[in-house]
């Protein structure tokens, strides 16, 4: 059905209706009428009289966009005879909207009719003349404030388009209007002509309305024009600053040196505290650019030291913008500064030795904020790869202080609040802060190395001095960064940091003297002098953690610093929030140690079996690692019986959980699959050895009765559902349920692949196997052929993420590959279609039913 031209007032209704926030109106239907509208011929001029309306904001908004999308994609439906007025409507709409979103809109519009019509020969001219450019700012009188507006708004409309033009010329991908290479490459060429005269215009402009705003703040009538007038000029220079940054581009080495005027202002905003937020932003931009043009063009030195004087002088800028709390204009000169800096990196501090320039990067790093900060990062990831590529390794020591202050200010900015009173929650942006500088920090000793680098900045000594809680933890994060860092050739400096910090913690010299202690007499808490912090215990946690191969040739240490593990929950207050980091710490010692050491150690292996058993106290991270214990633990057990009633009282609890969710009328996929991760924890972990197997007779009697028609009951109430469900249990069968038996056919059903009605007209039959012959045990999915399709099987392991499907090619006169509902492949013709595929999570749809049976070989 056509789409009829329809009234103004229609329109504005429909425009109402999805603006408003009445849960009565239908805003559905108003926007897909409001889209049919955008497509029609009619919407032209729509657009044309909304605007010369001017009702609202929203309405003008609305309608500049949908113009600026008629233009960029619709175009070639305009008549020829349209464009000239087109172009008029356009320029009279931006001379009488002010609201700058509109604004934007219709600047963005121009710029491409700039480029879309060939014939428009000398765009740049034609709109300083529309625009009345030609006469100056110093052509208007004192007390002709409103022509002053007009004339400051017609400039920045200006340097809006000016700006425009060059970016949609460049960034094209990004703006979908529809242009060939050679006319780009045309316009390109016509804008680079323009260059000295964009230059002059730019810097011109500067001067003369520098001198009006000295006019204006002698001024004292007509405040609002005033107020007006001096707001447009903040946003021209900005305007301006950002129309270089985007035509820099095209400059060549004489564009730029007539350029220095315009850096140098930019500089001079950046310097002046009392510099407008708006001005301040783009002035930023300008350095930017300009500095990323030197590293680029590496021919204008003399642009490069030009720069390098001009960042100097903004240090004393950064200190006021510190003591103004203004953290937007301290993280503007944080980047201008690292931006300079990286460009003359090479020059100066590599080749000339010069390190006035790094000791700046430090001086930023006094900053309070660590948003501010981690601007400066990119400056240190370019030292470090600058010095390993560059500089031979006995070349290193001139730079090392500087890298010891670096990591040592980056410490002190991972502090938390001393306010804090428990461990603090991973949602806080400081983690991410953490995290970036756990990255550098570790990099760094490629410089420098640890055991150095601790001895000469009296890591150690200052942990053991008396200091808040706050900065012990923010010692220890930084050892947690450099112990991942050491080897085994570092042995004695690991059991120096050891000590200490049980030390420091425990407060007894011997530590030794602690070995038959059941519990380590460790106070956790934030109310006494002799308590410790939640937070520093979970840090100290995770350096224990990283320490598993150093325990495991000083088993008197993987004692204590088992039973620091289990002291550390031992306090109910602070168990949860400490289980996590708890759990991740003896699950990394286990895995190399419980096999070796920790066998007799009848009290962890209490301890493990009451936490696994109340696994939903915890979150899903600290289940699984308490859970690989429990695996790491049944390993350890030498005994069969004591391994085989250990196993059945670690799975048994979650099996009942399988069958308490199943048993639920409308049972959440949630919870299925959170205890199928839990029994794939265990199964993937466990590596029970094929002559013990058959003395486990009631694990595999709970395996073969109990958790066998469970995981079935899984597959077929997860079958209609997308497969979250199916996926985790497959990952469960191939991680351990293949002991038992050589092989085990799970389940068929008959199923319409999705996706491929027009090429498959029959249903068909698919098998899941899981195969225990492979080692490892392996899940393969068969196709099976239902009548006039043939396919083949696929056959692989388990990967991270999911089933791998590898193997066998599909064969057959129509091959089919998959979608994400089912094996992923490519479509394939007459007899290949594509191999080796994952499922990434078994997607499967099923619409037919399930004939389950065990088929043991």
């Amino acid at each position: 059905m056509a789409f009829e031209k329809p009234s103004l007032d229609t329109v504005k209704v429909a425009i109402k209706t999805v603006l408003s926030h009445d849960a009565n109106c239908d805003r559905k239907s108003a926007s897909e009428w409001l889209d049919n509208l955008k497509n029609s011929i009619y919407a032209w001029e729509i657009c044309d009289q909304l605007l010369a309306a001017r009702e609202s904001i929203e309405t003008s908004y609305l309608a500049a966009h949908m113009l600026r999308q008629k233009i960029s994609r619709n175009f070639n439906e305009l008549p020829l005879e349209y464009y000239s007025s087109l172009r008029l409507s356009i320029l009279n709409h931006l001379q009488t909207h002010e609201d700058y979103a509109v604004q934007g809109q219709l600047t963005m519009a121009i710029a491409d009719l700039t480029l879309l019509l060939q014939d428009w020969l000398n765009p740049v001219e034609d709109l300083a003349k529309q625009l009345g450019l030609d006469a100056g700012l110093s052509s208007l009188s004192d007390g002709d404030n409103t022509n002053l507006l007009k004339a400051l708004q017609n400039r920045l409309i200006f340097a809006n388009i000016m700006h425009q033009m060059c970016d949609l010329n460049h960034n094209h991908s990004e703006r979908p209007c529809r242009i060939g290479a050679k006319r780009r490459e045309e316009f390109e060429d016509y804008l680079i002509s323009k260059c000295n005269q964009a230059i002059t215009w730019w810097l011109t402009t500067l001067q003369e309305i520098a001198t009006m705003k000295a006019r204006l703040a002698n001024h004292n009538h007509g405040s609002e024009l005033k107020s007006k007038s001096l707001e447009t000029i903040d946003k021209l220079i900005g305007q301006i600053y950002l129309c270089y940054s985007a035509w820099l581009r095209i400059f060549d080495e004489e564009n730029v040196l007539e350029s220095l005027p315009l850096i140098d202002a930019a500089f001079n905003h950046l310097k002046d505290t009392d510099c407008s937020d708006h001005i301040h932003k783009f002035a930023v931009e300008v350095v930017v650019a300009t500095a990323n043009f030197c590293e680029d063009n590496r021919t204008v030195e003399y642009l490069a030291e030009h720069l390098v004087k001009q960042i100097y002088s903004l240090e004393q800028a950064f200190k006021q913008s510190i003591n103004k709390e203004d953290v937007e204009k301290s993280s503007h000169i944080a980047r201008a500064v690292t931006s300079v800096a990286e460009a003359a990196f090479s020059s100066h501090v590599i080749e000339a030795r010069d390190f006035r320039l790094v000791n700046l990067m430090l001086d930023c790093l006094v900053h309070y904020d660590f948003e501010v900060v981690e601007e400066t990062y990119s400056f240190w990831w370019l030292f470090l790869e600058q010095l390993q590529n560059r500089l031979k390794q006995n070349e290193y020591s001139p730079f090392v202080p500087y890298i010891n202050k670096f990591v040592v200010s980056v410490t002190k900015l991972c502090q938390f609040d001393p306010d804090e009173d428990s461990v603090i929650s991973q949602d806080q942006d400081i983690h991410g802060f953490r995290a970036n500088s756990a990255d550098i920090i570790s990099n760094v000793m490629f410089i420098t190395n640890v055991e150095d680098f601790i001895r000469d900045n009296t890591i150690l000594e200052q942990l053991l001095t008396q200091n808040s809680w706050e900065r012990t933890e923010a010692l220890l994060f930084l050892i947690s960064c450099l112990i991942q860092m050491t080897t085994r050739d570092e042995n004695k400096l690991r059991d120096s940091i050891f000590q200490c910090i049980l030390r420091q913690q425990i407060k007894v010299q011997d530590l030794f003297s602690l070995a038959n202690c059941d519990r380590l007499p460790l106070k956790i808490g934030i109310s006494g002098s002799d308590e410790i912090h939640p937070q520093v215990v979970a840090t100290t946690l995770r350096i224990i953690g990283a320490l598993d191969n150093f325990l495991a040739d000083y088993p008197d240490y993987l004692i204590l610093a088992i039973k620091y593990i289990l002291t550390s929950i031992s306090d109910p207050k602070y168990r949860t929030q400490l289980m996590k980091n708890a759990a991740s710490a003896l699950s990394n010692i286990m895995e190399l140690n419980a096999s070796r050491h920790l066998g007799g150690y009848p009290q962890l292996l209490m301890i493990v079996k009451e936490l696994c058993t109340n696994l939903n106290e915890f979150d899903d991270v600290a289940a699984s690692e308490l859970l690989k214990c429990s695996a790491f633990m049944a390993d350890a057990i030498a005994d069969p019986k004591l391994k085989d009633q250990f196993l059945c009282e670690i799975i048994a609890p979650i099996i009942n959980s399988l069958k308490y969710s199943l048993s639920s009328p409308n049972p959440e996929s949630g919870e299925i699959t959170k205890y199928m991760d839990r029994l794939s924890s265990i199964f993937k972990q466990a590596n029970i050895h094929p002559t013990v197997l058959p003395e486990l007779t009631n694990f595999i009697k709970l395996i073969d009765i109990e958790l066998w028609p469970v995981m079935l009951a899984v597959l077929a109430k997860g079958a209609s559902e997308k497969g979250d469900a199916i996926e985790r249990t497959c990952r469960s069968l191939s991680d351990g349920t293949g002991e038992s038996v050589d092989e085990v056919r799970l389940l068929e059903y008959t199923t319409t692949p999705e996706g491929f009605d027009s090429l498959i007209r029959t249903k068909i039959t698919i098998a899941i196997t899981v195969r225990a012959s492979k080692t490892p045990a392996s899940i393969y999915i068969q196709l099976i052929d239902n009548g006039d399709f043939f396919v083949g099987d696929f056959d692989g392991g388990v990967t991270t993420g999911g089933t791998e499907i590898g193997g066998d090619t599909i064969g057959g006169d129509t091959g089919v590959g998959g979608t994400d509902g089912g094996v992923t492949g490519a479509a394939g013709s007459d007899d290949f279609v594509g191999t080796s595929n994952r499922i990434c999570s078994i997607d499967l749809t099923f619409s037919g039913d399930f004939k389950s049976s065990r088929i043991c070989n």
